[in-house]
């Protein structure tokens, strides 16, 4: 099947499908920046795209206010770390900064150190 991927999620058009023109135009319409910044601000997921970090809307800088950080980060990112805990680690990360209109810094690093020492020490997530 034909793929592009989508910060990391693969998203796939069947060679099958029986409308293949559609599904691909629904794939350009979610990396598309309008959707791009809709699942950063309401589900927590960077864009993959460039512009909108280095042109940012005023819309988009009030709303995702930390999008310098996050693009320097994506610049500089790495492979995940090797750690049994990497899926209750990314949950936490993801359930404590999203939505990011909502992110109180103090309150969500707190809850970040103290979730992540649960997480390395196995005792999982749920309270």
């Amino acid at each position: 099947p034909a793929h592009v991927t989508i910060g990391g999620n693969d998203l796939a058009v069947s060679a099958f499908s029986p409308h293949k023109d559609l599904a691909f135009k629904a794939i350009e319409c979610l990396r598309g920046p309008k959707n791009q910044v809709a699942n950063a601000v309401k589900g927590g997921l960077p864009p993959v795209l460039t512009d909108l970090y280095k042109n940012p809307t005023a819309d988009f800088k009030t709303k995702y206010p930390f999008y310098k950080d996050i693009f320097t980060s994506l610049e500089q990112a790495s492979v995940r770390p090797l750690t049994p805990a990497y899926q209750n680690l990314s949950i936490l990360i993801s359930t404590t900064l999203s939505p990011a209109d909502q992110i109180q810094p103090q309150q969500n690093l707190d809850a970040l150190k103290s979730g992540i020492s649960d997480a390395l020490q196995s005792k999982g997530l749920i309270p």
